[in-house]
This record gives structure tokens, C-alpha cells and sequence, in this order.
């Protein structure tokens, strides 16, 4: 998540938006894997609904083409495992976030 968008620093602005479409629906199918895993396909969808209402479906729409499993999304993503500079951050965004999560 975090590392994700500190990752945009190194991103290109023009792949900035496929970065931030991988990102989204990267973190949208980990958390729907282990929802529908652990609570069945009904939560899964609830998710998706509660998104919705949280954030719009702009997001839902216009990343609906990106898989974040493929070179497309794995070229604009961080490599795993890399980890956020937190409150070090060059963005604001990330500072911010960083100090409400605690991370």
C-alpha cells in the first residue's frame, strides 16, 4: 500500500496512473482473496460495495483492465518485500498516512 505510493517517485507521470491502477487492484484482490477465503464470497462482494460508497466507482471503472499479476502491472509496482520510508517519505500523502497507521 504505502510502498506502493512512495514507489511513484520513481515511477515515470506517465505510467503514474498504471502504477496507481496496479496498486489498487493489487491491494482489492489480496484483501478479496483472504476475505473470500476466510468468510465466503458474500464479504468479498460487501467489500467491494463498501468501496464503492468509500471511494467512488471511478477506480472500479477505469482500472478494470489492469491485473496486478501481469509484466504490465509488475513493471510499475515495487519489487515485494520493499517497504515504505514512512514518515521519511518525499510525499506528504504517505507521511500523513504513515503516522495515523503507526507504520
Amino acid at each position: 500500500g504505502l510502498a506502493a505510493l512512495d514507489y511513484l517517485t520513481n515511477i515515470k507521470p506517465r505510467e503514474r496512473f498504471s502504477s496507481l491502477c496496479c496498486t489498487f487492484m493489487n491491494i482489492r484482490q489480496c484483501i478479496g482473496t483472504l476475505l473470500n477465503e476466510k468468510c465466503g464470497k458474500d464479504a468479498r462482494d460487501l467489500m467491494d460495495v463498501m468501496l464503492k460508497n468509500l471511494i467512488s466507482d471511478l477506480p472500479f471503472i477505469a482500472c478494470q483492465s489492469f491485473d496486478p499479476n501481469t509484466d504490465r502491472c509488475k513493471a510499475v509496482l515495487p519489487p515485494p518485500g520493499t517497504k515504505s520510508a514512512g514518515a521519511e517519505s518525499q510525499l506528504q500523502i504517505v507521511r500523513l498516512l504513515s503516522t495515523f497507521l503507526g507504520s
